[in-house]
């Protein structure tokens, strides 16, 4: 099982399509970082008023822009892309067949599913702390100030006092969020390989279930504290982040995708 898993993590994050999928990530946001950071480099408070800092100039703060934008919705594509589309191949190329001779079945699909989870997950993060270090280098970690509203969370979000005191460590919670949000969306592909015989197919289709879901939650009122394309951003949009709805919609997630991954994946031979 430890072999079976560390030639999972190397096929995961030793390939193009990691690095690719790492560097359109870091693309969008070193252009959100010109746009929005590197005009402040060494410019003083004009008229006493409150400068430029870390916290309202980060990838994750700036919600307004288009660089910004594209990146949180385009997280499930880079997810997906480094290792998602694996699993079909592996059935498809027979090479699935010859694992489970050498292992049980189960310890393959462990393996796979917490490659792809990982691999998901760190190549949506490692942009963001490259733009986040890159901000750092800009602009200088000025502690928020909510009586300026200069800044973008208000003391009725979730964990405000936490962004008015620790604000790097309210970047990390937003961050392992998204890490985590972002494993498991690139893990539902691993069930669309059950639907779809086409890799390109499988490789979107964590994409549009994230539209799906966003588009489903912003339409019906009652389910709007679970639009993800909202609750995703550190600055809070339309509503504060409601954390029992947020791990309440991801474990449902999780449960669907691993019951239909590990079920049809243990008994289904029709690959």
């Amino acid at each position: 099982m430890k072999n079976l898993f560390k030639i999972e993590l190397r096929r995961a994050f030793v390939n193009r399509y990691f690095f690719i999928s790492v560097l359109i990530g870091l693309i969008i946001v070193v252009m959100q970082t010109i746009e929005c950071a590197v005009p402040y480099i060494g410019m003083e408070p004009v008229n006493g008023l409150y400068p430029q800092s870390v916290f309202n100039t980060y990838i994750g703060f700036s919600a307004t822009n288009v660089w910004s934008r594209t990146y949180y919705m385009v997280f499930p594509l880079l997810a997906a892309l480094p290792y998602s589309s694996s699993f079909l191949s592996d059935q498809k190329k027979g090479f699935a067949k010859i694992i489970y001779t050498k292992c049980k079945r189960t310890h393959y699909l462990v393996a796979k599913f917490a490659a792809v989870f990982l691999s998901g997950g760190f190549s949506v993060l490692i942009p963001l702390l490259i733009n986040l270090w890159l901000t750092a280098l800009c602009v200088p970690s000025v502690i928020p100030d909510s009586s300026t509203g200069f800044f973008p969370v208000f003391s009725e979000d979730f964990a405000a006092s936490l962004y008015y005191l620790q604000p790097y460590i309210y970047i990390l919670f937003y961050n392992v969020l998204l890490f985590v949000v972002s494993g498991i969306f690139a893990c539902s592909a691993l069930a669309f390989s059950y639907l779809f015989n086409y890799g390109a197919v499988v490789l979107v289709s964590p994409f549009l279930t994230y539209i799906s879901i966003s588009f489903i939650s912003s339409t019906f009122p009652p389910v709007s504290l679970m639009n993800i394309s909202e609750w995703i951003y550190p600055v809070q949009m339309s509503n504060a982040l409601n954390f029992p709805a947020v791990i309440f919609e991801m474990a449902v997630f999780l449960l669907i995708i691993c019951s239909i991954y590990f079920y049809r994946g243990i008994k289904d031979d029709s690959f």
